[in-house]
Parts: C-alpha cells; sequence; structure tokens
C-alpha cells in the first residue's frame, strides 16, 4: 500500500490530509505553499520552505509519512519566493517609478542641499522656540482672564479664544504680516511669523492651562485663603504649581505641532527650511530637497514625542 494511504475499518481510502500517520509539518507546508503563491506572498513561501525543513527533520526521526507534501510545499515556496523577486525586478524597471526614484531620493541634489537646509532649519528652531515663549505667558494669562470672576472679562477671553480657533493659522499669518500694515505696524517677516503663532498657539494653550487649573480641587484655593493668603497669592503658590505639572504632556505635544506649523510662515517669505526646500526644488527640478525638508522635521519632532511619552509615565507613576 502506497504512503500516505490507509484502510478504514469498511475498506475506505484515507488522503494524506486525513492520515494521521503523516506529518503535521508536511501538510502545513503545502498549505503555506499554495498561500505563499496566491494569498499571502513572502510570507507564505518562507513559512512554507521553513516548515518543509521541519518535517522533513521529523520524518527521519520518527516512524511518520509525508516527505513528498514536504518537498512540494517546499518548491512551491521557492517558486512564490522566485515570482516575488521577478514581480518586483519589474516594477523597479519601470519608467515611472524610476522617476519617482529620481524625483525623491535623488543623493546628489539631497546632498548638495544639506547644509542650505541647515541653516534654514535653525531659523525654524528659532521661530518656534521664541514663539513658544510668548506663546506660554500669554496663553496663561487669557487662562486666568478665562476662569475671573467678573463675567465681563471671561466673556472678552471666551471670544478671543473662540475667534482664533476657528480660523486657519495661514489666514491668521497673512492679516497680521500684511494687514496690520494698513494701521502702520509694519513687522518683519520673523517677527509676523512670532507675532501669528503666539496669537494663534495661545487661545489652545489657554485652554489646557484652563483645565489644569479646574482640574485643581476648589479646596486647595479655600484652604490657602483661609490661612490668610490672597487669591493672587493662592494662585501662584498652590494652584499653578500643580496645574502646571498636569500639563506638561499636553503643552509639550503642543510645542510639537508649533514646530511642524512653522512651515506655514514661508508663505510671508520668511527663509525657514520650508522656503529654502521649496527654492532649491525650483532650482533643481526635483523633490529631493523636500525630502531633506522631511527629514529635518522628524530628526526633531520623532525624539520630542518619545520625550512626551516618557514624561507622561513619569507623570503618571508621580500621581
Amino acid at each position: 500500500m502506497g504512503e500516505g494511504l490507509d484502510v478504514r475499518q469498511y475498506g475506505e481510502p484515507v488522503s494524506e490530509f486525513e492520515n494521521p500517520d503523516i506529518s503535521g509539518w508536511a501538510k502545513a507546508s503545502l498549505i503555506m505553499g499554495i498561500l505563499g503563491m496566491t494569498v499571502i506572498p513572502v510570507v507564505g513561501a518562507v513559512l512554507a520552505i521553513v516548515f518543509a525543513r521541519i518535517a522533513k527533520k521529523r520524518i527521519l526521526q520518527t516512524d511518520l509519512g509525508g516527505a513528498g507534501l514536504a518537498t512540494a510545499g517546499q518548491t512551491l515556496g521557492i517558486i512564490g519566493l522566485v515570482l516575488v523577486v521577478f514581480a518586483v525586478y519589474v516594477i523597479i524597471n519601470t519608467e515611472g517609478l524610476r522617476k519617482f526614484i529620481h524625483e525623491f531620493f535623488d543623493m546628489k541634489t539631497l546632498g548638495e542641499s544639506i547644509p542650505k537646509l541647515a541653516r534654514g532649519f535653525l531659523v525654524t528652531l528659532e521661530l518656534a522656540v521664541i514663539s513658544e515663549f510668548f506663546i506660554l505667558i500669554f496663553g496663561l494669562l487669557v487662562a486666568l482672564l478665562r476662569i475671573s470672576k467678573v463675567k465681563f472679562i471671561r466673556f472678552i477671553a471666551a471670544v478671543y479664544i473662540d475667534v482664533i480657533r476657528g480660523l486657519p493659522l495661514i489666514l491668521q499669518i497673512f492679516i497680521i504680516y500684511f494687514g496690520l500694515t494698513y494701521l502702520g505696524l509694519n513687522f518683519s517677516r520673523f517677527v509676523a511669523g512670532v507675532v501669528s503663532l503666539t496669537v494663534c498657539y495661545a487661545a489652545y494653550e489657554a485652554e489646557i492651562f484652563r483645565a489644569g487649573i479646574e482640574s485643581i480641587h476648589k479646596g486647595q484655593m479655600e484652604a490657602s485663603r483661609s490661612l490668610g493668603m490672597t487669591y493672587l497669592k493662592s494662585m501662584r503658590y498652590v494652584v499653578l504649581p500643580q496645574a502646571v505639572r498636569r500639563v506638561i504632556p499636553p503643552l509639550s505635544n503642543e510645542f510639537i505641532m508649533l514646530t511642524k506649523d512653522t512651515a506655514l510662515v514661508a508663505f510671508i517669505g520668511l527663509s525657514e527650511v520650508f522656503l529654502v526646500g521649496k527654492e532649491i526644488m525650483g532650482k533643481e527640478f526635483v523633490i529631493a530637497p523636500l525630502v531633506g525638508v522631511a527629514l529635518f522635521f522628524l530628526l526633531v519632532t520623532i525624539p520630542m514625542m518619545r520625550g512626551v511619552q516618557y514624561l507622561e509615565k513619569r507623570l503618571a507613576r508621580g500621581d
């Protein structure tokens, strides 16, 4: 009787997949070989070859059968890998993909543009850091006005926050740089960028500060006032230190977003990294310089994001 063929009690033939004397690894190899050529290429093909090797070792060490299935699975796996390599080769040699690689990954242009992009990115970082300094001050001030006991002051702060958050940042940049000239305020491009980013992001960070302050139990304020401290001293020495600790992670995320949004200031002609990359792209007629711009941003934003996650975990453990 041939390998893999058994007879049940009533003489019915049993297929190799139903035969318990056939190695399960051999069966799995054939299945993965078929999948590797159809549904899950590469992964299925690799697993088919690995399972076939395991099956052949098991067959040599035991009385199990299935060497033929293992060989078939391994063959299908090899054929699947060859087909994948061939498909990749065909795709790479297409004209469209060659143009894509040349446009985005022209290493010569990218290498030559790095020094200029680096100088532009220093302007970007300077713009972000200076803006954040004023944003923290102005945002905290607006937050305090937002929780004021005077209804009119709360209304003014709420209107500012709603209006600014409802307008696109790029529109605010154009209004501040071009519109305010009619009022005699002729800002330089850099100053206009700082003012625009400060006005915009202060509205967002004001809400973060407000949420942090309101998260502190009212008993903290009442206890400090009962000790004879004024409202301002209670806020400064008791409430704000606790609130600031809670809002550090969201404020850090806002700074990451601010760093990316500095690219919008390029539309009024500030020579930050995006505008520098765009100018080089116009001269070289390839998009590679903008890939360099992306790399500079990623070089800063990814470590910052990991740092924010680490900070959130540390603060959570502290609570």
